[in-house]
């Protein structure tokens, strides 16, 4: 109902049944599918998880974005309409996000997210960027989807291989995507489904190995509740070094390091910029 409730009235719905084994599901999306020409339905032969099923229904999409959107989560009845003024404001961004917070089964609202502008660095730490995410279709068709063997985790898969191909990220702000919290979600305690966090790992160590420079990758879960990751990548012993000796003492001390390391002196802060000059 919140899609149908939408102020902006040009979408399609696209509801992939991934051969659910409830009865029920056929029957409901039947019913959806022929209540509104707009949603399209339709159930596969045999379970595929959640990739290939968000995959299936990327490759029906007829618009040139596509919005992803929990089969029990809620939108804000302006979401639609806001993410489309906004892509036509700045038509370079590739994947819009919203802000976010959770509502449970008697409708409370909480834990509101408030977002940043685009961070690769926060995305390091954090799957921000996912609720509400409406993503350019030709992005999707350029990365090959969501791939197979991230389910729980295939959304920030995504969103990691989409930063390493410099896919431009746009924030609209605005609390416009509400993450239902039912037992088994993952909005309700990332503990639910402890497969999710392992392939989360998996995309981000593979991620942070594809920077230019460092050694051996170490990944490990920081906060489990809120899904929040830690990665660090082992500094080149050969990696240049400059410290600000502002007391007059470091010369003992940074010859333990045992990598180069320019000494600079107080009133030498010029010299930083020069530094990294070289190191580039």
């Amino acid at each position: 109902d919140s899609v149908l409730d939408q102020t902006f009235g040009d979408w399609e719905l696209l509801l992939v049944d991934d051969a659910s084994p409830d009865p029920h599901v056929p029957r409901v999306l039947g019913e959806a599918s022929r209540s509104d020409p707009r949603i399209r339905a339709w159930r596969r032969a045999a379970n595929g998880g959640i990739a290939e099923a968000s995959n299936e229904g990327i490759a029906a999409a007829r618009g040139e974005f596509v919005a992803f959107v929990d089969h029990d989560d809620l939108l804000h009845r302006r979401a639609l309409e806001l993410a489309a003024r906004a892509l036509a404001a700045e038509s370079d961004v590739d994947w819009l996000l919203t802000d976010e917070d959770k509502i449970d089964e008697s409708g409370r609202h909480s834990e509101p997210c408030f977002k940043p502008p685009f961070s690769r660095h926060l995305l390091l730490s954090f799957n921000y960027v996912t609720h509400l995410r409406v993503v350019r279709r030709a992005l999707l068709e350029r990365l090959g989807g969501h791939r197979l063997g991230f389910d729980g985790a295939q959304d920030y898969d995504l969103a990691l291989r989409a930063a390493a191909a410099g896919a431009r990220f746009g924030h609209l702000a605005g609390v416009l995507y509400h993450w239902r919290t039912v037992r088994t979600s993952m909005a309700l305690a990332a503990a639910t489904k402890p497969a999710a966090h392992d392939n989360a790992l998996r995309a981000l160590a593979e991620h942070a190995s594809g920077f230019p420079h460092g050694g051996a990758v170490t990944t490990e879960v920081l906060l489990q509740p809120a899904s929040f990751f830690k990665v660090r990548r082992a500094c080149p012993r050969d990696l240049p070094v400059a410290v600000v000796d502002t007391a007059g003492d470091g010369a003992p001390w940074t010859a333990s390091l045992g990598r180069p390391v320019t000494l600079l002196r107080a009133g030498q802060g010029h010299g930083l910029a020069e530094h990294a000059e070289r190191a580039r």
